[in-house]
This record gives structure tokens, C-alpha cells and sequence, in this order.
């Protein structure tokens, strides 16, 4: 009598998509199940290859393997695996449940060493069988295979995430490093360790984002269309088959959109800490630098997140208001622009209202009242004091002297500053010419009408995209301050200093102003005594004497106000307008 050859499925199992490219895992697993097929005498029917998890109950590929084997018209009689954890690494009751969930549908399970005995029924001899009389003589045996390929899989991610959630508290990087950074490893007391390092080809986006949000004139749509036309993709990341885990093409390389811009501004890695459930939500202070400081992150999320020193630590605060000072409702009314010289009284900021008269009409004063006798003044009086005072004040000789000097630093600067931007622009061109020239080669291997069609219209994409960036580095080359043009501002300003520092309609830009003409902010007695203090660029009746390091502020994102610097940002800015 022949025996009648059972029909088989094979199963290869891997955790994660690292072991998956190797290859090495999968077919291991293959030879070992190939050669129990060929000593079983099995028919081969499918192979699936899984990579996913064996620890949990619900996995998806492998439901997909349940279903096949359970499916009569496939006619499986066993499913092979190398071991018993290729199967799972859920313990004895998934392995258990899953068992005679297939023994239901007459499917046994067979690992390639043998370790799995046959079901026996101890009625045979009698020709009689009962679910009781059914027995596996390695059930036990398989129950602690079950059991400890369980406890493997906690002994080893115990060891392995134990050890990256020390060095992450530590301050390295664990994982893909985040966009704008590339991991490194370098030497440390902890052993080889990784840390992020700008990527050259992508940081320039990212310190770009933080530094256009910080300075708050553009909305996150103009900031996005910028790096665009800078040239930002996102990563390439491999398209993979949902059920086989193979490489089936390709994703990313798309253009930043809002939501992504927004969701970058707020990760901490950028200005150098690491936050997640690692550190227990709490900001740890990297061991590498950020792409931005602290300043300009905090600025470039104004208030919704906010990074702060507590102690020798770091804490995030959230929906604060960053650089805010407690204000009444009229503080920053155009009605009454040098509230911010400083009351006689209590040396705090002025109150400025408008209370009708007897008359029946609004007369302005400017007043204080905070805990001493009320006082004030009416303001068209206040007024003309200040429009006095500013008519006295003239830059001192120093100051004339050196002003051109440094007044061609900054015309340097912002030259340098377009031309490269002119040569990242110039990149994006080349960058672009050679994606249209990829396309084109594409096309001309196509044969399908609507993959060619596809093409085509990244094609005419592409090409727009083109235009643009070209555009846009020939208004970098020549946007260029014109040196003569600035000078010419300047004298004029230095001849009508009361117009560069007098801006009734704005508050916030005149106080900003009055900060570079006081050291220190004066009281109306002040200025009505002249015993005020005026910064180093400005005199009434007295000499100073300055050199050029005294007027140029220390390097940084938001250097300390100076005269100098003051006085040519406002010059460029009245010569824009």
C-alpha cells in the first residue's frame, strides 16, 4: 500500500526588515525546511515569507497564512517551519490556540528537527478514537519551547532597548537619524557611540525654516514656497510590498508642505535635545550640536513650545508667550508713541488717555499714578518736549567718522550673503536639469501610454520648476545694495536725525529707537534737566570718543542692539520703503 504524500506549506519568519535585506535569515530557513520537505516526502503547495513580529496574537501576514491553510479547496495537511519560534514568541497559550485552531482544519504543524511528535491516539489498537484519546507525546516539550522562545524575546529587547534608553538619556542618537542630520559614531567613555552630524546637503533647509519663522515677517506658506525653491526634497524611503516586505519601488523626494514645516519647527533635535518617551518626556541636552540655538528655536515657535534652563536641566514649556512683558490694554496706542519714557515718580513706563474735559472734548496726558500722587502732563506739551529734545541731538564726530567704514561692512556682508544665495539657487538648476534629463531617459524605455503619459507631465513639472529657480538666482545676482545709494541715505539721515528717530504711528519701532539713542531709558525730568545719559553714537553739548569695536555688536542670532547697527537697519530699511 503507497503512502498517501502530504501536502505542505512552508513558512520563513523574520522580525525586522534589517534581517530581511540580509537575506542570510530567510534562507537559512529555506534549506533547513526543503530538506525536512524532501525526508518527509512532502509536497511542496506555497512558501510564505513573513517579517514581522512573532510575540503578538494578531499578525497580519500570518493571518494570512492561517487562512490559506485553512482553506479546503488548498487542501494543506501540514504547515513546516524551521522552529517553534519561527512560529511564534507569544508563550504556550497563543502557541496552543493556534494549534488547534489548525488541527480544526486537519493541518498539523512539523518543525524540520523533528522536535514536534505526530498526534497519537491511545484507542488505535481497538480501532476506536474519542477527542480524549488524542494525545501529542511532545506537548510538553513544545509548551516550554513556546515558553522560553517567549522569554528569549524579553531577555534580549531587555538588554538591547535597556542599553539605547541609557544612551539616550546619555544624550546620543539611537534609530534613523532625523532629516537635516546623518548618523556618526565616535568614541566615548560609553564605548563607540552614535551622534547626529549636519547632513551638508539638507541642514541648509532646515537652519533656513527656523531662521526665516524666527523672524516673524513671512507666514509659514511664503517660508515653505522658499525652501522649495531651494531646492528641498523629502528623504527616498523604499516602497515595499505589503505582504512580502520586498523593495517594489520607491516614495518621498516630494516637495515640504505646511504641515510638515510645522511639525519640524517643533521637533527639539534641531536645536540640540533629544525628547521622547525615552527620556521620559523630558528635553535632554544632546551630545551633539543642533541646527539652530535655543534663542532662534524659541523665537521660530513663538511660545508654542519653548525650551527653558531649569537649574543644571532643561524643562519644554508649552502655549507660553515668549518675551512677553505684562501690558495694559493701550500699551502700544499710536496715540501716545514715548510711553515708554519713564515716570519721575516711580521710574516705570508712562499711561497715556484721552478723559474728556469740562468742555466736553478729549485732551491727551501722559501720567502715572502706580502708588504715589497722580502725576502728568498734557501731551501735545509732552510731545513737543520730545520733538525738541530729538531737534538738539546730533551724531557725534566719531561716529561720522567711522559710520562709512562699517556702513561698507554690512553693504559686504549682504553682498556675500546674495551670492550665495545665487549659488544655491545655481545648484537647484543643475539639480533639476539632471532629474528632467532621468525623466527623459525613462520615457524613451516606456512602452505603456499611461506610464509615458505620467511622465510626461512630471516632465513639463520639472521644467516649470526650472524656470522658476532660474528666475530666482538671477534676482540674487543682482540684488546687491548699491553702496553710493546707501551713502547717500545716510548723509541725509545724519543731516534730519528727528526723521529716522521719530515714527509716531508705531510704538514698538520708536521704543526699539529710543533703546539706541539712551543707555539707559530717562524719566520727563530727564529730558526736560538734561540730565539724561545718551548712548555713544549721540551728543548734545559733550564730545565722546568711540573706536569701530565699540559699535559692532558681538556675533550671534540676535546680537545685543547698538547704535551703529540700529542706525544702519533703520537707513536700509526707510531706503526700501
Amino acid at each position: 500500500m503507497t503512502n498517501i504524500r502530504k501536502r505542505a506549506v512552508d513558512i520563513y519568519r523574520v522580525s525586522t526588515l534589517k534581517q530581511f535585506d540580509v537575506g542570510n535569515s530567510i534562507e537559512e530557513q529555506r534549506k533547513i525546511c526543503l530538506e525536512a520537505n524532501k525526508r518527509y516526502e512532502h509536497i511542496l503547495v506555497k512558501e510564505f515569507e513573513l517579517v514581522e513580529t512573532g510575540t503578538d496574537k494578531d499578525r497580519e501576514l500570518f493571518e494570512e497564512v492561517l487562512r490559506y491553510c485553512k482553506d479546503p479547496k488548498n487542501r494543506i495537511d501540514v504547515m513546516v517551519f524551521k522552529s517553534v519560534d519561527r512560529f511564534t514568541r507569544a508563550g504556550d497559550y497563543i502557541y496552543s490556540y493556534l494549534k488547534k485552531e489548525l488541527a480544526k482544519s486537519g493541518v498539523e504543524l512539523v518543525d524540520a528537527y523533528g522536535f514536534i511528535q505526530p498526534v497519537r491516539n491511545t484507542l488505535a489498537h481497538l480501532n476506536i478514537q474519542y477527542p480524549w484519546s488524542l494525545y501529542s507525546p511532545s506537548q510538553n516539550a513544545e509548551i516550554m519551547q513556546a515558553n522560553q522562545a517567549k522569554q528569549e524575546v524579553t531577555d534580549f529587547l531587555t538588554r538591547a532597548i535597556g542599553a539605547e534608553i541609557v544612551y539616550t538619556r546619555a544624550g546620543y542618537g539611537c534609530r534613523k537619524a532625523p532629516a537635516g542630520f546623518v548618523n556618526a559614531k565616535i568614541e566615548t567613555e560609553m564605548g563607540k557611540r552614535v551622534i547626529r552630524v549636519f547632513n551638508p546637503s539638507e541642514a541648509k533647509w532646515f537652519i533656513k525654516m527656523f531662521e526665516l519663522r524666527a523672524e516673524g515677517i513671512l507666514s509659514d506658506q511664503e517660508i515653505v514656497d522658499k525652501i522649495n525653491e531651494l531646492g528641498f526634497k523629502t528623504q527616498e524611503r523604499h516602497r515595499r510590498d505589503k505582504r512580502t516586505k520586498k523593495v517594489i519601488g520607491y516614495l518621498g523626494k516630494k516637495p515640504l508642505t505646511v504641515k510638515q514645516f510645522q511639525r519640524y519647527i517643533k521637533n527639539p533635535v534641531y536645536a540640540g535635545f533629544i525628547y521622547e518617551k525615552w527620556t521620559d518626556y523630558q528635553p535632554v541636552k544632546a551630545q551633539f550640536d543642533g541646527l539652530v540655538d535655543i534663542d532662534t528655536f524659541n523665537k521660530a515657535n513663538r511660545g508654542k513650545i519653548m525650551i527653558v534652563k531649569n537649574g543644571e536641566n532643561y524643562r519644554l514649556l508649552y502655549n507660553q508667550k515668549p518675551y512677553q512683558t505684562i501690558q495694559r490694554k493701550d500699551r502700544n496706542n499710536p496715540a501716545f508713541p514715548f510711553k515708554d519714557i519713564l515716570c519721575p515718580k516711580c521710574n516705570n513706563p508712562l499711561l497715556g488717555s484721552a478723559p474728556r474735559s469740562k468742555s466736553g472734548k478729549h485732551i491727551g496726558y501722559y501720567h502715572c499714578g502706580r502708588n504715589h500722587k497722580y502725576w502728568g502732563v498734557n501731551k501735545k506739551t509732552f510731545d513737543e518736549t520730545i520733538y525738541r529734545f530729538i531737534g538738539q541731538i546730533k551724531f557725534t564726530q566719531d561716529f561720522i567718522r567711522l559710520f562709512k567704514e562699517v556702513v561698507l561692512d554690512v553693504w559686504n556682508n549682504k553682498k556675500e550673503e546674495a551670492f550665495q544665495n545665487s549659488i544655491d539657487y545655481g545648484q537647484r538648476v543643475e539639480q533639476l536639469k539632471q532629474e528632467k534629463q532621468l525623466i527623459k531617459d525613462k520615457i524613451r524605455a516606456l512602452s505603456s501610454s499611461v506610464a509615458i503619459k505620467t511622465f510626461e507631465e512630471d516632465l513639463e513639472t520639472t521644467e516649470l520648476q526650472i524656470a522658476l529657480a532660474i528666475e530666482k538666482r538671477d534676482q540674487h545676482e543682482q540684488k546687491e545694495v548699491d553702496i553710493e545709494e546707501l551713502v547717500v541715505y545716510a548723509n541725509y539721515f545724519m543731516e534730519h536725525l528727528s526723521d529716522l528717530l521719530i515714527v509716531p504711528n508705531n510704538p514698538l519701532q520708536q521704543k526699539a529707537l529710543f533703546s539706541l539713542l539712551f543707555e539707559s531709558m530717562p524719566t520727563y525730568e530727564d529730558i526736560t534737566n538734561g540730565t539724561l545719559k545718551l548712548s555713544q553714537c549721540f551728543e548734545l553739548n559733550q564730545q565722546k570718543t568711540l573706536s569701530k569695536s565699540l559699535m559692532v555688536s558681538p556675533e550671534g542670532f540676535e546680537p545685543p542692539t547698538t547704535c551703529l547697527k540700529g542706525t544702519c537697519s533703520a537707513i536700509e530699511l526707510w531706503a526700501r520703503e
